[in-house]
């Protein structure tokens, strides 16, 4: 693995884009998760999210507004901080539900969840499970 760039951490996680020049500050590795799937349908990521790969949270945000999110053991992405996990849209932007972060045994880590989307976005975002009315997957 290379290691990230240099520089202040990334200042527009959560944000809407379309564009990964949209998402990108010093250091450079911001990137669009866009809010369109290839064949133009339309992906759970509303209006696109500005995210950027990490290894812990001072890459995200300098003010704790963003967290790093494990996606392997290895490299993680930057997520927007929210306020309520479980309890629907808290303080994530419209489309965005808070999210429980949960270790690698499953278990809830408590004390702040990061905005991902609501499962309305999508009809198969769920998979097997059912999307309830607040906007998560059961």
């Amino acid at each position: 693995i290379s290691p990230l760039p240099q520089g202040a951490p990334a200042d527009k996680v959560g944000q809407g884009c379309t564009l990964d020049e949209q998402c990108q500050n010093p250091p450079l590795d911001g990137f669009c998760v866009s809010g369109v799937v290839e064949d133009g349908g339309t992906s759970a990521f509303v209006e696109g999210y500005c995210t950027a790969p990490c290894f812990n949270d001072q890459h995200c945000s300098t003010d704790g507004g963003a967290v790093c999110v494990g996606v392997t053991t290895e490299l993680g992405a930057c997520f927007s901080r929210c306020a309520e996990p479980g309890a629907g849209k808290s303080t994530c932007r419209q489309g965005y539900v808070c999210q429980v972060i949960r270790d690698a045994m499953g278990m809830p880590i408590t004390g702040h969840g990061v905005c991902g989307p609501d499962c309305h976005n999508v009809a198969d975002l769920c998979g097997m499970k059912t999307c309830n009315a607040t906007g998560y997957c059961q």
